[in-house]
């Protein structure tokens, strides 16, 4: 198995516990009246999960702040790759939306798959780290939950900034996980 698959394994696994495990027992251990907060908290959740799964020498996991939403990228240094998650359906909002001021961080990101410079990559080279800069490629990980059948679909993309995709991947939650820490 390649190293991008393992990576991916990892990811994949860090957002199906969100579903299978830690959203379950959080309810179970408050018992709230209502989950109005369970986006967030699933949010929260996912970043630990990868936090914690890429912990070895060979990753670097950068906590990126926009406005007050605060996410996780995964770097791998051996390969200098970059990860990030999101929603697929908050992906298509993103692709879709025309009349935005500033570029979205998967558009920043998506200049490393770019050949010439561009205003994206930049703001990568202005707004992250300098190791992030040395990244060769990036993949775009993104997921939806299904509630009735409890499994999670997955899309990993190499996009650029402006949205061209070079590779697209479709899986879900039923890959041998077991694989992946």
């Amino acid at each position: 198995m390649d190293k991008m698959q393992l990576d991916i394994q990892r990811i994949t696994k860090s957002v199906k516990k969100v579903y299978d495990k830690d959203m379950i027992e959080f309810h179970k251990h408050y018992n709230l009246t209502t989950r109005n907060g369970d986006p967030g908290m699933r949010w929260d959740f996912i970043n630990t999960n990868i936090e914690e799964r890429f912990k070895e020498e060979i990753y670097k996991t950068l906590l990126v702040k926009r406005g007050y939403w605060n996410q996780i990228v995964i770097y791998n240094i051996h390969d200098k790759r970059l990860y990030f998650v999101m929603r697929e359906n908050r992906y298509k909002d993103v692709k879709k939306d025309k009349k935005r001021k500033k570029l979205h961080l998967i558009q920043i990101l998506g200049s490393v798959n770019e050949k010439d410079k561009s205003e994206a990559s930049i703001i990568l080279k202005q707004k992250l780290p300098e190791y992030v800069s040395k990244a060769k490629e990036y993949v775009l990980i993104t997921y939806e939950y299904n509630e009735n059948n409890g499994k999670c679909d997955f899309i990993g993309r190499k996009i650029t900034s402006k949205f061209k995709c070079n590779y697209k991947k479709e899986w879900n939650s039923d890959l041998d996980l077991e694989k992946a820490n």
